[in-house]
Formats: structure tokens, C-alpha cells, sequence
């Protein structure tokens, strides 16, 4: 029988391969009333403490909204990533948002959620969990976006480990995140 630990660094390898294919998806606005979440998570390994963000925007790519949390005992970055997709769609359920993008640099996340297989590895109780959240949205769709396009979100998980608290923004972003917002636009 295999660890799900070693399972966890088979897949790991696995998604890393030249062999998956990467689709490239051109950009396109969102429809009017969806908003884009995105989301990035910074993990220490020697501590085993995340600092997850969550940044929402709207069609016109306006702010609506951020929140970074902290979280202890994390095994490993995959966890840490899988944590942070599901804080976005609880981030989305608090405030009502029932049409959502999330958008993220976790490619095992993306590929399990969009994926119909139950997963084996150590991520299935979140995988479920965010499943179960899903059922409360009219739509939602994930996907994968390269690092160096999330910097709003990096930017934003870097102010949550400065803060070292759960914290969230709804007028306006922490400037330091407004001001990446000014660049990518």
C-alpha cells in the first residue's frame, strides 16, 4: 500500500512532466454580474504555517473585495493551496456572491476540481469540501493561471504574512496591493 505522502510526491512529479499538456486560454472579459476571484497561497515549510489571499474583482475589473488568513499545521504548498480555494468560496459565500471565477497558480487544485474522479490523496476532504460549497453557487468555474500573472494576489498573501492576522479589505485594497492593481491594468 502506498503513503498518501508518497502518492502526494508521485502526483507532484506527474503534474510537473512535459507530458501534460498546458491549454492556452486567450483572455476574455467577464460576463457582466460574475466576479473573478483570485487566489494564491504562501507557505513556510519549516514552520508549517500558510498565509493564504483571496482577491476579488468584478467585470470591469474593479476591487470588490480581499482577505488573507493564516494557517498552522500545513503538511506541505499543495495543501496550502487546496486550503486557499476553498477560503475563496467561503470568502464568496459570506458576502453573496453566487456567479464566481477563481482563478489561481495551483495547477493539482485546478485539476482536481475540474476533474469528476474522487481523489485518493491527502486533499480529499478538502476537494469534497469545496465540491459541497460549490452546490451553493449558480456558477462557478476554476482555472489555472501562471505565477508571474497572479502577482496581485502573491502581493496580496506577502501583506497577510506582514500582518501575521486574518484580515479583509472592502473599499479599498492595502496600498501596497493597489498599487500592483495599477500596473497589471
Amino acid at each position: 500500500m502506498i503513503s498518501p505522502r508518497m502518492e502526494l510526491q508521485s502526483n507532484q512529479t506527474r503534474l510537473k512532466s512535459p507530458s501534460i499538456p498546458m491549454r492556452k486560454q486567450l483572455w476574455r472579459p467577464l460576463d457582466s454580474g460574475m466576479l473573478k476571484l483570485n487566489f494564491y497561497a504562501s507557505f513556510i515549510k519549516e514552520s508549517g504555517f500558510s498565509f493564504v489571499a483571496v482577491l476579488a474583482t468584478n467585470n470591469e475589473g474593479q476591487f470588490m473585495g480581499a482577505c488573507t488568513y493564516p494557517y498552522g499545521d500545513v503538511l506541505d504548498a499543495v495543501v496550502a493551496e487546496a486550503r486557499v480555494c476553498e477560503r475563496a468560496l467561503l470568502f464568496a459565500v459570506e458576502l453573496g456572491w453566487t456567479r464566481i471565477l477563481l482563478e489561481g497558480d495551483s495547477l493539482t487544485t485546478i485539476k482536481k476540481l475540474n476533474s469528476k474522479e474522487e481523489d485518493r490523496l491527502i486533499l480529499r476532504p478538502i476537494i469534497n469540501n469545496i465540491r459541497v460549497l460549490r452546490q451553493q453557487f449558480v456558477n462557478v468555474s476554476y482555472f489555472f493561471v501562471l505565477r508571474m500573472l497572479n502577482c496581485v494576489a502573491y502581493t496580496l498573501a506577502l501583506e497577510g504574512r506582514r500582518r501575521q492576522i486574518a484580515s479583509c479589505w472592502f473599499h479599498e485594497p492595502p496600498d501596497s496591493v493597489r498599487k500592483v492593481m495599477e500596473k497589471d491594468w
